[in-house]
C-alpha cells in the first residue's frame, strides 16, 4: 500500500467522459454497488453532469434528495472512484447514508484508495462545507470501511437494524 501522494478528488468535467463511461462498464462486471455515482450507470454523460451541477446548487433535487457534490478519484490518470458528499443529512441519510458516501473501482481495493479518498473528502468539507461534523455509515460486516472511517478519525456512535439496509455502524469525523 502506498501513500497515493497524486491521488485528487476533481469536479467531473466533459473531459472525464471516456474514463467514467469505461469505470461503470468495468464496475459492472464485478458488482453493482454505484451509490456513490449520483445514477450515471443509468444515464447519458451529458444529463448526468447537468445533474450533479444541479445538485450541487441544491436546484431540480428529487423528493427526498439534499444538495450533494460528486468528485472523481483520479490518480496518475486512473478513475479510481467516486465521492459523494452530501451537504446535509435528511432523516434517511442521518438513519442510513451518512454525509459522505465513497466507491473505489474492484481493481483498486484493499490498496489504501478509499481511506485517501474519504481523507480528501474530509478535507473539501472542512474548507467548504460548513459542518462542523460529519456522518459516516457503512455496514456492519464491511471490515475495509470501518477501518478506513477509524484511519480518518470516525468515532463510533452506534449500530442501526434496518430492515431493508441490514445493520448499519454510524461514526462521526468532528472538525
Amino acid at each position: 500500500m502506498t501513500n497515493h501522494d497524486t491521488l485528487r478528488i476533481v469536479f467531473p468535467t466533459q473531459s472525464h467522459q471516456a474514463l467514467c463511461e469505461a469505470f461503470i462498464k468495468e464496475v459492472k462486471t464485478h458488482d453493482n454497488d454505484f451509490q456513490a455515482t449520483t445514477g450515471l450507470e443509468n444515464m447519458a454523460f451529458d444529463a448526468w453532469l447537468a445533474r450533479i451541477k444541479n445538485y450541487r446548487r441544491g436546484l431540480d433535487l428529487p423528493k427526498g434528495f439534499v444538495p450533494a457534490t460528486t468528485f472523481l478519484a483520479i490518480d496518475n490518470g486512473w478513475l479510481v472512484g467516486f465521492v459523494s458528499i452530501r451537504h446535509e443529512l435528511n432523516p434517511f441519510l442521518a438513519h442510513i447514508g451518512g454525509h459522505i458516501g465513497y466507491m473505489v473501482h474492484p481493481e483498486h481495493r484493499r490498496k489504501g484508495y478509499a481511506t485517501k479518498m474519504l481523507s480528501l473528502a474530509l478535507d473539501y468539507v472542512r474548507d467548504a462545507c460548513n459542518l462542523k461534523a460529519v456522518l459516516i455509515t457503512c455496514d456492519q460486516a464491511n471490515e475495509a470501511s470501518k477501518k478506513t472511517i477509524i484511519k480518518n478519525g470516525g468515532v463510533y456512535e452506534k449500530t442501526i437494524h434496518d430492515h431493508k439496509h441490514g445493520i448499519v455502524e454510524h461514526y462521526w469525523v468532528r472538525f
